[in-house]
């Protein structure tokens, strides 16, 4: 079964002390969640059940950037500037940005984001960026092919911005799920 789903229901009923304009209040509401359960290993196709559907579903989750203190370009900052970086999270055709962590050459950017991926997220890459919003510098790039998250999900994960200068770093997790189409995931051996 491709769809979990529960029904709720509740009597209605009068709220003491709250003023309403209904003073006789009767009947129940019924309503029913149904979800698609997701699963770390691609299964069958769900398309014939929803036309249009995701195939899959990347969740990108950005802790930090830390030890900004110089540019890909290797143009040091002027004297006394304090980076306020950027976080830029692209993949497929989706562009998203986190807030930018105002003076700071450690920024904590608590930023998450999901994906909604179609047939060809297996050629997708997720490019995870870091630029200066104030001086327009970049401080590099983390790029991570999809098939390399599949199955293996990367928890808080440490990686340099730029070779160049590996210890300015990215801290982040990314997880890729399919929806369930009712056949169990695959078995390694």
């Amino acid at each position: 079964k491709p769809l979990m789903s529960k029904v709720v229901t509740a009597t209605l009923q009068a709220v003491p002390g709250r003023k309403s304009k209904y003073t006789n209040l009767t009947g129940s509401v019924e309503l029913e969640l149904a979800w698609q359960p997701l699963i770390p290993f691609p299964g069958p196709d769900t398309s014939r059940l929803f036309p249009g559907s995701t195939k899959a579903l990347l969740t990108v989750f950005v802790y930090s950037a830390n030890n900004l203190a110089q540019y890909v370009d290797g143009k040091k900052f002027t004297a006394g500037h304090l980076p306020s970086p950027q976080v830029t999270l692209t993949v497929a055709n989706y562009t998203m940005t986190s807030d930018i962590a105002r003076d700071s050459q450690q920024a904590i950017f608590n930023h998450g984001e999901q994906f909604s991926l179609r047939s060809n997220w297996k050629t997708q890459t997720l490019v995870i960026s870091v630029q200066d919003t104030e001086q327009s510098g970049s401080f590099g790039e983390v790029r991570i092919p999809l098939s390399t998250v599949q199955g293996k999900d990367k928890v808080k994960e440490i990686l340099p911005l730029n070779n160049k200068f590996p210890s300015q770093t990215i801290t982040f997790s990314a997880m890729l799920r399919f929806p369930f189409g009712g056949i169990s995931a695959p078995t390694s051996g």
